[in-house]
């Protein structure tokens, strides 16, 4: 026998069974088998074997190290002859390891072919759980709607929201009219008592994010007005420009275009999907139309779910219109079963490391403890819009005298006289005094409110002046 050993364990039965009366499709029950070998067949010394030469995973039913130094008999090969089926020395058991860090004693061109793929690889795609609306015949869009947005994702300002002078909240909405907004049109309002509903919870099919003035920001989704984007919590000066990109990025391409949009007909950009009024709205197998959110979302009719095991993962069922795998809930796009990350480009859940930990590229969000990517494989969709907030102007009623400081009444600008317009930079830090631009000096100098005609003036919206 020598260092070679018998490898009664690979046994391969090769048999015609014909026919039998009784039996079908040319299968025979063997109640007995009755296997004989010859002892030349039986010790062999063609049995290859594995030499690793660095340390190295072996990966069967768990992952096993394969130190330097330990031979292992190979029993098979797989389809890219670039992994081997190996018996552990250690463990006995089977697992299979990459030739690259081995070198193999023995011919393997005589071992048998294996399928090393997992059962995980044999599953359908996870179902995402929206999916982009388009229009079942494109050419109901007039070419010349469309040729209205230049940006692939149409967003403008809707208005900004003022509370003592600062912007505490912009709202974000589909741009839907006909012509350019003018520019000139002052989007700044007092404080709101109707604050939109915003949903905090993560946005179907991919996400938004916003920098304003160079910032990221957080905006979410108005629930009650899909399309509409709340950024809240601001602190901008309400006097000053104010530069704002917004960003979505879907997990799929089906989901390129957020919520409350449609593809356009030549795949270049989202539309309003209030363009679409007059087309007839399409969603694929297994999803449905949500007049709510504006958007095509998964089937959760049971008449088109089934339970099969090996088609789908650990608490998963089989959506068969959709071809694809439903879970109970969704969170982060997917809800993988324990021990699992999801991979958008397979879009199917993989077996995290035994360490349960994320792999590379690969973030973990709590408290959910879900594994997404850092980078999705769909380039995210972005409008730079730039507002500059109109000149707010004031006449004035009587002469008056416009100070460099309001604490100091004797150190005077220079006088405003009766009639004159003057510009409003804001309100003075007591409430009682207007901060102009002087129109002799074009410096900041403050007179009192009384001093003004204020019938057109909002002073909601004006930011306060802090004198330096």
């Amino acid at each position: 026998m020598n260092d070679w050993g018998i490898g009664l364990d690979d046994i391969t039965v090769i048999a015609d069974a014909g026919y039998s009366d009784g039996q079908t499709g040319g299968t025979v029950d063997l109640d007995l088998v009755n296997l004989a070998f010859l002892q030349d067949a039986m010790i062999t010394h063609d049995i290859p074997r594995l030499n690793p030469v660095v340390d190295t995973i072996c990966e069967g039913a768990e992952e096993e190290l394969l130190n330097v130094g330990q031979r292992a008999f190979v029993k098979a090969i797989n389809e890219s002859s670039e992994r081997v089926l190996i018996l552990h020395p250690e463990s006995g058991s089977l697992c299979w390891t990459d030739l690259n860090n081995s070198w193999i004693e023995g011919e393997i061109e005589k071992l048998p072919q294996l399928s090393d793929l997992k059962p995980e690889d044999f599953y359908l795609p996870i179902c995402g759980y929206n999916q982009i609306t388009s229009p079942v015949d494109p050419g109901c869009l007039e070419d010349e709607t469309l040729s209205r947005f230049s940006s692939p994702l149409p967003y403008r300002i809707q208005s900004a929201l003022v509370s003592e002078g600062k912007i505490t909240t912009l709202l974000l909405e589909p741009f839907i009219q006909g012509e350019e907004v003018n520019k000139s049109i002052d989007s700044r309002i007092g404080e709101q008592e109707l604050y939109p509903e915003i949903d905090s919870e993560m946005i179907p099919g991919g996400k938004f994010w916003v920098d304003i003035n160079g910032m990221e920001k957080t905006c979410l989704m108005d629930r009650n007005d899909p399309g509409r984007v709340v950024c809240s919590d601001l602190s901008l000066d309400a006097a000053d420009p104010i530069e704002v990109n917004i960003c979505w990025q879907g997990w799929h391409s089906t989901q390129s275009c957020p919520p409350g949009f449609v593809m356009g007909p030549e795949s270049e950009g989202c539309l309003p999907i209030e363009l679409a009024e007059s087309c007839v709205v399409n969603c694929p197998a297994g999803y449905q139309f949500d007049t709510q959110l504006e958007t095509c979302l998964l089937s959760q009719d049971s008449i088109d779910l089934e339970s099969i095991p090996e088609l789908c993962p650990p608490g998963f069922s089989a959506n068969q219109e959709a071809g694809c795998c439903v879970g109970t809930e969704y969170i982060l796009e997917s809800n993988c079963p324990p021990g699992y990350f999801y991979s958008p480009e397979q879009s199917v859940c993989q077996p995290l490391s035994a360490n349960g930990e994320c792999p590379e590229a690969y973030d973990s969000e709590a408290p959910a403890e879900v594994c997404f990517p850092k980078i999705f494989p769909i380039s995210p969709w972005c409008n730079l819009i730039q507002i500059e907030f109109p000149i707010i102007e004031a006449t004035v009623k009587e002469s008056l005298r416009c100070l460099k400081n309001p604490e100091n009444n004797t150190e005077i600008v220079s006088s405003l006289r009766p009639f004159t317009t003057v510009e409003v930079i804001g309100l003075g830090e007591d409430g009682e005094t207007l901060v102009v631009n002087n129109p002799v000096y074009q410096i900041p100098c403050w007179a009192p409110l009384d001093g003004f005609y204020l019938d057109s003036l909002d002073l909601t919206i004006l930011p306060v002046i802090i004198p330096e």
